[in-house]
């Protein structure tokens, strides 16, 4: 049985790209809420996202909670679209 993609409710607060020193591999940063379209009451959760450049490399996790768990790859297509954005300099926060 596959893992089902949650009805995903992400709003984009920032992205930033950074290098990894000189030679190793640069990764985006990504800060966004998420509020799960099926849980009931819509708690909303901020979220920081690291993109790399290779899919199905995405780590997400909740700066208040770190010890949360967090599946990276529900929120890829979303979070590599804003990032795709941020690099052709348009807005991210739609």
């Amino acid at each position: 049985m596959g893992f089902r993609k949650h009805n995903l409710g992400i709003k984009i607060q920032t992205v930033t790209g950074h290098r990894n020193g000189v030679s190793g591999e640069g990764f985006h940063l990504v800060a966004f809420t998420f509020t799960a379209a099926d849980q009931e009451g819509g708690e909303t959760t901020s979220l920081l996202a690291t993109v790399f450049e290779a899919h199905k490399h995405v780590a997400v996790i909740d700066p208040t909670d770190v010890e949360s768990k967090w599946r990276g790859d529900q929120f890829e297509d979303e979070l590599r679209a804003a990032t795709q954005r941020w690099e052709d300099n348009l807005p991210v926060n739609l």
